[in-house]
């Protein structure tokens, strides 16, 4: 195939990649605004609900695919658009939770937190959970920071894309086991018990590990080079 219609292929899958996001971008709103309040169509609620569950995992995967093909076009450090791409992710975390930090503030004190309950509150939102008051769609950044971090981790342990995408399908198990137990309100053995209590204290439910799973998914769709870069 000569390289003009790679080059098209190649344009035609950006295009296909932004016009999802659009249309995603648009259920990510509809998840926070509840359009569907009005319907009372059983069907069309489960379908609306179904297509919206796929706009978060679906910006996972178009970023990383994305990623993946900077990380692909690179010529001398291979490495750099992901560390670069972890860099910027973890300054825009940072800057997002400096502006939303006196709205968190005005929450712990109208809701009479003392000192040491506050900085407990904070540093559980700004490690384990991604969100403060009225800052929770951060968790995103988070998740993907951990990911990016991850994968780095397994890089360096001389895995490929293609194994490190077979563990963050791996996670999928988890995420379920992990919600079924915070969520869970019966008895349990006294480890599952403290498990339970320590999940519940900490990250809460397994939204956190979704960029494990599609980051290193996207980055593998992105070639199969990939695997030879790294």
């Amino acid at each position: 195939m000569s390289n003009a219609n790679l080059q098209k292929i190649s344009n035609n899958s950006l295009n296909a990649v932004d016009l999802v996001k659009f249309i995603m971008a648009f259920c990510v709103i509809a998840g926070h605004t509840n359009p569907m309040a009005w319907c009372d169509n059983e069907t069309a609620v489960v379908i609306y609900y179904i297509v919206l569950s796929y706009a978060v995992p679906f910006f996972f995967l178009s970023s990383a695919y994305l990623l993946g093909r900077k990380i692909n076009a690179a010529k001398d450090n291979r490495y750099l658009p992901l560390d670069v791409y972890l860099k910027k992710t973890i300054r825009t975390y940072v800057l997002c939770s400096v502006l939303y930090f006196p709205l968190a503030i005005a929450y712990y004190i109208k809701n009479g937190y003392s000192v040491s309950m506050m900085i407990t509150d904070y540093w559980k939102g700004f490690i384990f959970w991604g969100e403060h008051y009225n800052s929770w769609q951060f968790w995103y950044l988070l998740s993907t920071i951990y990911a990016l971090l991850f994968i780095r981790i397994l890089i360096a342990c001389k895995l490929n894309m293609f194994q490190i995408a077979i563990i963050g399908l791996c996670c999928i198990p988890l995420m379920l086991g992990i919600d079924e137990l915070v969520s869970y309100d019966g008895s349990l053995p006294v480890f599952l018990e403290y498990l339970r209590g320590l999940l519940q204290r900490t990250i809460r439910n397994s939204r956190l590990l979704q960029g494990f799973v599609m980051i290193p998914l996207g980055l593998f769709l992105s070639g199969h080079s990939l695997s030879k870069r790294f």
